[in-house]
């Protein structure tokens, strides 16, 4: 971690030395730090999740259900909810700035990105991208202190009210 230090000229008598720190931690998409990324991409992805589990949960309390449906649902059902279980403590890991809990957001979502070109499925590959790579960048910031409580004054960074 680098530090840019400078002064500020007082009167003859005093000189103050402050420390003027650039930003030194990524920008996702132009827009935001990637400790807000993971929390906006996480919080969002948490909705998606509840959505796909309460469809999956009709699914399996549907009056008929076609039994190789009920299989089906209660499977994704289990995925989603471990896949929760991972993106919350991403979550949680974003918003401590720990390390090994924002890890679980790159596992979740680097499996994702490895069924996308298991499947050849470019909208997944694409999606997945898109979750993973603010999960990696602010691990590494975690992990070289750029992205710590004391500094996050410092490099957060927001184009918009959030």
């Amino acid at each position: 971690m680098s530090n840019h230090y400078g002064a500020i000229q007082g009167n003859s008598e005093t000189t103050q030395a402050v420390n003027i720190r650039r930003k030194e931690g990524a920008v996702f998409l132009g827009c935001c730090d990637m400790r807000r990324a993971v929390i906006i991409l996480d919080t969002i992805y948490l909705v998606i999740l509840v959505i796909q589990m309460l469809l999956y949960i009709d699914m399996v309390r549907s009056e008929q259900p076609d039994r190789e449906i009920e299989v089906a649902a209660r499977s994704l059902l289990r995925i989603c909810v471990m896949e929760a279980l991972l993106v919350l403590i991403s979550l949680w890991g974003a918003l401590s700035f720990s390390m090994g809990m924002v890890f679980a957001g790159i596992v979740n979502f680097g499996v994702g990105l490895a069924a996308g070109f298991a499947l050849m499925r470019l909208p997944a590959i694409v999606l997945n991208l898109v979750f993973v790579a603010p999960h990696v960048l602010l691990f590494m910031e975690i992990q070289r202190g750029i992205m710590t409580e004391a500094t996050y004054q410092n490099e957060e960074h927001s184009c918009c009210c959030l």
